[in-house]
């Protein structure tokens, strides 16, 4: 407790750190990190819906892309 505040962390947290060496992140490489965090596609689902699910993901990812160059 800090201040009165309290804070439950989970232990399930999951942090991933990503660098670069002198320059910044590229469009293509924060348009993969937002992904990362808005979309997951299950290993077990059927391959058709996997399929459609890899493609929409493909399609975002360069709608990312191209509003960040």
């Amino acid at each position: 407790m800090i201040n009165g505040i309290s804070a439950d962390i989970s232990e399930a947290m999951d942090i991933k750190v990503f660098t670069t060496q002198n320059r910044g992140h590229t469009p293509e490489e924060l348009a993969e990190r937002a992904l990362e965090k808005m979309l997951s596609i299950s290993e077990t689902a059927d391959p058709a819906i996997k399929a459609q699910a890899y493609a929409y993901r493909d399609r975002i990812k360069y709608l990312f892309i191209f509003y960040m160059q």
